[in-house]
């Protein structure tokens, strides 16, 4: 819903993790790409992935779809 309204800049940035679902392709593009760790727990991939993204300047939102399409 956030992504489809692009509400994305409504989150605070402290809950910006939350929209991040960590299924298995995502999980394991984020190990093969060493974002994480093998063994991160999802709470800890979802952050770096929105740390990632804040670095980058790319949208966290479209980082998680493009690491499930890619799956």
């Amino acid at each position: 819903m956030v992504s489809l309204y692009r509400l994305e800049g409504k989150v605070p940035d402290e809950f910006a993790f939350c929209l991040q679902p960590v299924d298995v392709w995502v999980r394991k593009l984020a190990y093969k790409t060493g974002i994480v760790e093998d063994g991160a727990d999802d709470k800890k991939i979802q952050e770096a992935i929105v740390a990632l993204c804040k670095e980058y300047g790319c949208s966290p939102l479209q980082f998680n779809q493009g690491a499930w399409y890619t799956g």
